[in-house]
């Protein structure tokens, strides 16, 4: 009679398993790849320009080009490149504007109107009203886009206009180097009108705070006062702030002065959520935080002169390149 053997009968595997034996499995297979990218320095678009004010913590304003000759925009950026520069720096007014009667600060000939500070002889110190700042609003590739997020030429590009932000400087690192820090200083002049100098006055930025992108290691900074020096620039200035090499890179911004009521940008009322953004703190109608400047009685001011101190500003590449 013939055999039958487990393997005729197609029972050998079976037969494995019930005594233990270990089945075979094919090896495993293995593929390697990569992904690679490579940068270069972009210093032909101009990077956005963000308020640094919030209503949510760790949150930010949306960002656009501001152009310093358009009438909304209290101050000016620097003479860099878009890779390295002032994105943006506040001019400090310490006088209110003349507004109308819903609070619309008023332009003559594309310049604000300024209300006069009753003087007080034996000494004043006083505090710099917030800047306002329109911008052309962008999306993340630096397009302009209007209010529904579509792209469009700069003139139809949403507006988005903030009123009396606290007063701040800006500064741009899109170098791609991170061997390579920076230090901001500023100088100025001594405040002077056709009337005379205010001899012996003193300008400091207080009650700093400072915004940037997540994850990089800020800047230097003081949150106490630092008085502005008389002098001709960066040789006899002060530094305000400053990134040691793999530090403040992307765009930060230094404010000074405390925040206060929430306000909504107008042109995105009707947007859900719409934009909203802290204002410069007021007691009594009056700031009393952020730049200061002490008029010592002997500096005998005079009326109807409008004194004015030119302030430079100068961002340094560390080490030097």
């Amino acid at each position: 009679m013939k055999k039958l053997s487990l393997l005729s009968l197609g029972l050998m595997s079976f037969s494995a398993l019930v005594l233990g034996a270990a089945p075979v499995f094919a090896a495993d297979v293995t593929a390697k790849t990569e992904g690679t990218v490579l940068f270069e320095v972009d210093d032909e678009t101009e990077p956005p320009t963000t308020p640094p004010t919030t209503v949510e913590p760790g949150g930010q304003n949306p960002g656009g080009t501001v152009d310093p000759e358009k009438p909304g925009t209290d101050g000016e950026k620097g003479d860099g490149d878009p890779s390295f520069n002032i994105t943006h720096v506040s001019n400090f007014r310490f006088n209110d504007k003349e507004r109308d009667a819903d609070g619309v600060a008023q332009l003559v000939d594309g310049k604000f109107v300024w209300k006069p500070i009753k003087l007080n002889s034996n000494g004043m110190t006083l505090y710099a009203y917030g800047t306002d700042l329109t911008l052309n609003r962008q999306n993340s590739q630096g397009k302009w886009i209007d209010a529904a997020g579509e792209e469009v030429d700069e003139a139809n590009a949403q507006k988005l206009t903030y009123s009396d932000i606290p007063n701040f400087v800006e500064v741009t690192d899109n170098r791609g180097n991170k061997d390579a820090g920076w230090k901001l200083m500023v100088s100025r002049t001594e405040f002077t009108s056709d009337k005379g100098e205010l001899t012996g006055s003193a300008l400091s930025l207080n009650d700093s705070f400072i915004a940037g992108p997540a994850g990089v290691t800020a800047p230097v900074f003081s949150e106490n006062e630092v008085e502005i020096p008389v002098g001709d620039g960066a040789s006899t200035g002060v530094e305000v702030m400053s990134a040691a090499k793999g530090t403040g890179t992307g765009t930060w911004s230094l404010s000074f002065g405390t925040q206060g009521e929430t306000a909504v940008v107008k042109q995105t009322e009707d947007e859900v959520p719409p934009v909203s953004y802290k204002k410069l703190a007021l007691t009594n109608g009056e700031p009393d935080s952020g730049v200061k400047l002490v008029v010592p009685a002997a500096a005998q001011a005079q009326t109807d002169a409008l004194y004015t101190s030119n302030i430079t500003w100068t961002l340094a590449s560390v080490p030097a390149e």
